[in-house]
């Protein structure tokens, strides 16, 4: 075990990095994911605080998600089968969650925040986009991602829970194309960087229809300017 960490630079000597702490250490990091379930801006439903190892903070993310998001079920075919329809895309909730957790900024003190509404839900990480990446590239297929923590993406990258080179946007577009009326807005603002999925219409069946068109090319790479206001409804930072 010792000589993989020091293989993947995460044990230098004797020394544990920053990123084996974030990854492994089972007490508070000091880093918290803030987590919310809004009926209006001023309204909280619940409202949840995690904090632990990187990789248990993608699953307590997941969890808290599932638990509080809708849940449509089809009936169809014979013999009867139900098949389940999340409000949202769970391939795409999962990526968002990655993005936060990886490439935030932990040099700073701000908190991971999800805010749950009734039909959206934003993710916001503290730290824009790192290098010379912007928003305009994340629009395309074809763009080059850059790490700002490189040894923790490196982590994730081989248990298998991204993908080295980066197509984390390419996949959450995929997914989010079979939901007809969904959209994906993203944006920088300031001291941090926020990622949007909404709809009109709850998807209730597995069927495509000419609608999904319209989420494909309609909205599903829009850009959003972001205001510093726009957050000032969360809690306090």
């Amino acid at each position: 075990m010792l000589e993989s960490l020091e293989k993947l630079s995460l044990v230098k000597g004797q020394l544990v990095t920053n990123a084996a702490w974030l990854l492994f250490d089972k007490g508070s990091t000091g880093y918290n994911v803030h987590l919310g379930r809004f009926k209006t801006p001023s309204y909280i439903i619940d409202d949840r605080m995690y904090n632990g190892t990187l990789f248990d903070m993608v699953e307590e993310i997941m969890r808290y998600l599932i638990s509080q998001i809708k849940v449509a079920f089809e009936i169809k075919g014979m013999p009867t089968q139900r098949t389940e329809i999340f409000e949202y895309p769970l391939p795409a909730l999962r990526e968002m969650a990655l993005n936060c957790l990886i490439h935030r900024n932990y040099l700073s003190p701000i908190d991971v925040q999800i805010c749950l509404f009734d039909n959206y839900v934003e993710f916001y990480n503290p730290g824009g986009l790192a290098g010379s990446l912007t928003v305009e590239d994340l629009k395309k297929d074809n763009y080059k991602a850059h790490a700002r923590n490189k040894l923790i993406a490196e982590a994730f990258y081989l248990i298998g829970g991204i993908e080295k080179y980066g197509s984390g946007f390419l996949r959450m577009r995929k997914e989010i194309a079979t939901y007809p009326t969904m959209k994906m807005e993203f944006g920088e603002m300031p001291n941090g960087f926020m990622n949007k999925l909404s709809y009109r219409e709850q998807k209730i069946s597995t069927k495509m229809d000419s609608r999904v068109s319209e989420g494909v090319n309609g909205g599903v790479n829009e850009v959003v300017n972001l205001s510093p206001t726009l957050y000032e409804r969360r809690w306090s930072l």
